[in-house]
């Protein structure tokens, strides 16, 4: 833990023998880089070492032949020792540089963020010497607000990483010979290679290593995960569970990102190889879409359709209800009325005088 502590004066060398670590191998030159700001203090110290010229003549064949070695003076984290002291890190080795061939097309990445966020990709690079000691860094590419498409975007990020050194000779064009983009990338961006891009060059290229390892990146890092039989190829596995912050998904989501190739974690450049398109995964899509339907629309319509048929039922058992109290009432009607007639049949019945035929008097007159 550095935390706290004056590191301005640390510094590394790289010796040629172990028994040359001493004061006298560290002079302006050789501290001349002071600590990283890649370093993450409350668990590494990142320094920058610049190569003496012995160490440029060496090779990964000679490498065991070789005892190169690493001195560091300065201050050492608390807990083993505060008071500036020279001390041997251990052995340099070597490993020969990969040469990568720059992506043919844009690459798709899918990011899950509603179910088990996250992502997992392999990303496949023609590339020969490559090793577990290699990165890439899928990087943002931050354009002007005036640059519109997608394409001009992408040419005006590689004309800065060109400007910036950050496309080598190492990095092969093979797939783009006698394109705008091998145009750009061999006269590093100058003003005749841009005719025809309407976008500026951003003032600092898109694989920068304090923004792919530094504290709190807007990154996505791929580890090397193996190599093909004849060692042409060489496959990273970009892997993660953790759900991407908005600011990430706002800078990341609908934008060109930068593939960038580190032939070791900790370098204050990378190497520009390809560009990558982030985007929501498809069946996490589908997933949150079926969600948002199935609770926003199919639920409540089907709360509507449910208390519908309630409503109707509770009317059909109403009127049901009605009916059966009017059928009682006319059953009770119809029994009242047949006692009615029941009791006026027993009653004793009154004689029935019979007219008699109605007789004119017959009336004597006197002559």
């Amino acid at each position: 833990d550095w935390r706290g502590l004056d590191i301005s004066g640390n510094c590394a060398a790289i010796v040629e023998r172990p028994e040359d670590c001493s004061a006298c191998a560290f002079s302006r030159a050789s501290c001349g880089a002071r600590p990283s700001n890649t370093s993450r203090l409350d668990e590494f110290l990142v320094l920058d070492v610049s190569r003496p010229p012995f160490s440029r003549r060496a090779s990964a064949a000679s490498a065991l032949s070789v005892n190169h070695s690493v001195c560091f003076r300065g201050v050492g984290p608390v807990g083993l020792d505060v008071t500036p002291t020279i001390v041997m890190l251990g052995r340099l080795m070597y490993y020969l540089p990969p040469k990568v061939t720059f992506m043919p097309n844009v690459l798709s990445v899918g990011v899950r963020t509603f179910l088990n966020p996250g992502w997992r990709q392999e990303i496949t690079l023609e590339c020969t010497n490559c090793s577990k000691l290699n990165r890439i860094v899928v990087q943002p590419v931050l354009p002007d607000d005036a640059c519109k498409g997608l394409t001009q975007q992408s040419l005006a990020a590689i004309a800065a990483a060109a400007r910036d050194g950050q496309v080598p000779l190492t990095v092969g064009l093979e797939h783009h010979e006698n394109s705008k983009i091998e145009e750009i990338i061999r006269t590093q961006g100058s003003e005749q290679s841009m005719i025809g891009v309407f976008c500026a060059a951003p003032p600092q290229g898109p694989c920068n290593g304090q923004e792919a390892f530094g504290i709190d990146p807007l990154s996505i890092v791929g580890t090397f995960a193996s190599t093909s039989a004849a060692g042409n190829e060489a496959v990273f596995m970009l892997e993660s569970e953790r759900r991407l912050l908005a600011r990430e998904r706002q800078v990341l989501f609908h934008k060109r990102s930068a593939l960038c190739f580190y032939p070791s974690e900790g370098l204050s450049d990378g190497w520009l190889v390809g560009f990558v398109a982030v985007h929501m995964d498809g069946p996490d899509m589908q997933a949150f879409i079926g969600f948002v339907c199935f609770f926003g629309v199919a639920l409540p319509l089907i709360c509507l359709v449910t208390a519908l048929l309630h409503y109707n039922k509770y009317e059909r058992c109403k009127q049901h209800l009605q009916q059966l109290r009017l059928d009682y009432q006319r059953e009770q009607l119809d029994s009242e009325m047949s006692a009615r007639r029941g009791g006026h049949s027993r009653t004793p019945s009154l004689p029935v005088v019979q007219p008699q035929p109605w007789h004119r008097p017959r009336v004597a007159v006197a002559q």
